[in-house]
């Protein structure tokens, strides 16, 4: 788990070693907890449908 990823390229180095975990701005704002049950079903449907 990598935490601060600041731009692309640092996602893909640490994807290249292995980090396949991450968390910044980068990859959006910090969001209530009590709303990521309902982000994660929103993005699971649509990996399902493609």
């Amino acid at each position: 788990m990598a935490e601060g990823i600041e731009s692309n390229e640092d996602a893909i180095e640490l994807a290249k070693m292995g980090c396949n975990y991450g968390q910044s701005y980068l990859f959006g704002p910090p969001i209530p907890s009590e709303s990521v049950l309902r982000l994660l079903r929103d993005r699971f449907a649509l990996t399902k449908r493609a």
